[in-house]
């Protein structure tokens, strides 16, 4: 419809002056004209009331003063102001009668439009105009309610698409973490290997070294050759304190030390798996209970993260415990080192007073 045939026609009246009123009306618009006809001419006003077509679509009015002359019913209206994108002073003709008026209004695209209007009055206009908006205000109400609809559409595309990309994650960092635990299973297995292979070493050298105390202490003590006491002082003796003190007290404790300070390390880099695995499973947890309608599921099981909870747990546990009895086992071994050497030097003492 013609959006830019907008107006009304407002004019003084005075005794010799005659009114005239006529309307048309189509599904989005209504158009109004209305002049009052003196010996100067005419003057009035068009007035465009319609719907914008906005996505929510609005009423809006439109409004051009106009004077005109009249030769019979023939007319020419003359715009004072600008109109319909056009310059001033825009004329548009047309023809009436006593129950129709004709308007041939400029078309955009050249030629003119021509629009045919019938006899009214002001009661007749406003009820076109309230036929108007309530079509309006309805076809509002539809395209709010259809905006509604690709909103919500999109929020839940939005939510949906937040839970598929929040599962997938937590299923990502729970295979991470699962991941983790493998490696320190298996850090945990090698470490320990290492560390009771290591303590079964230092338990059979001061094995050893005690045999070769307690047969040092029975020769030193049916010793009887005084004139080579100094010698086996001084290269049995020594021997069995070097070794006591260099390869048992020293070198087999510093490496069971070095075994436990290892799986302790390792352990240590691990320490926050449990949590950190329980911390990833709940917010799985929380993702899948969101109700967005993904499709995509979790990848793990509670009952299997649960599981391997506890076998972090238990692999942490091993670990800790086994430092701490090698820790204690090398500082029982270096007290009884100290021991055997003290038994070494009484011995060698004994020996020819």
């Amino acid at each position: 419809m013609l959006r830019y045939f907008a107006f009304v026609v407002l004019v003084i009246l005075s005794s010799t002056t005659r009114a005239a009123e006529y309307l048309a009306v189509f599904p989005t618009q209504v158009l109004y004209v209305n002049w009052l006809e003196s010996k100067a001419g005419l003057d009035g006003e068009l007035q465009s009331v319609y719907d914008d077509a906005a996505e929510i679509p609005s009423v809006k009015v439109n409004r051009a003063i106009f004077r005109g002359v009249r030769s019979g019913s023939a007319l020419r209206l003359s715009f004072v102001q600008r109109v319909f994108g056009s310059d001033v002073g825009t004329t548009i003709s047309g023809s009436f009668s006593a129950t129709a008026l004709q308007l041939n209004f400029p078309a955009s695209q050249g030629g003119f439009t021509v629009v045919r209007f019938t006899v009214t009055n002001t009661a007749k206009f406003n009820a076109a105009v309230t036929a108007l908006q309530r079509g309006v205000a309805q076809r509002a109400e539809v395209a709010r309610a259809a905006r509604r609809a690709v909103d919500e559409a999109r929020l839940r595309a939005e939510a949906r698409a937040r839970q598929e990309r929040g599962i997938k994650e937590s299923n990502a960092a729970l295979a991470n973490g699962l991941r983790d635990l493998e490696t320190l299973v298996s850090k945990v297995s090698v470490n320990l290997k290492q560390l009771s292979d290591l303590q079964a070493l230092l338990e059979t050298g001061l094995v050893g070294m005690m045999g070769k105390v307690d047969s040092y202490e029975r020769d030193a003590a049916t010793f009887s050759d005084c004139a080579n006491a100094y010698e086996i002082r001084s290269t049995r003796a020594y021997a069995i304190s070097s070794t006591l003190g260099y390869e048992v007290g020293s070198r087999q404790t510093y490496a069971v030390t070095a075994a436990a300070d290892t799986l302790e390390r390792e352990a240590e880099r691990f320490s926050e798996l449990p949590e950190r695995l329980r911390r990833d499973l709940q917010t799985l947890t929380d993702w899948v209970n969101v109700g967005a309608g993904t499709s995509t599921r979790p990848t793990f099981t509670p009952a299997a993260v649960r599981d391997a909870i506890a076998r972090a747990q238990g692999a942490l546990t091993i670990s800790r415990n086994a430092v701490k009895t090698a820790n204690d086992r090398v500082e029982a071994v270096s007290i009884s080192v100290d021991a055997l050497k003290a038994r070494v030097d009484k011995a060698s003492d004994a020996i020819c007073p």
